[in-house]
């Protein structure tokens, strides 16, 4: 899902529209390590791109149609 509007290595940009997420705060001395506060964090972070993504013109296929189907359900 990242680079759905900029692309990686490239040099041309595309304009849309981007959505901005802000979570929960997440309070260190409530995990077992930093380990497990890394993997809550890259998990909610991967639930929010998939809410979200699909939407670009380099999104993955999959994720284009997935958002399509959403759309059309509703």
């Amino acid at each position: 899902m990242l680079g759905e509007f900029w692309p990686r290595n490239a040099f041309l940009k595309y304009p849309g529209e981007i959505t901005v997420v802000i979570g929960p705060a997440l309070d260190p001395a409530q995990f077992r390590g930093p380990e497990a506060l890394m993997r809550e964090a890259e998990d909610w972070i991967e639930a929010r791109q998939r809410e979200i993504g699909g939407v670009g013109p380099f999104a993955h296929p999959d994720e284009k149609r997935a958002r399509l189907a959403d759309s059309a359900a509703a």
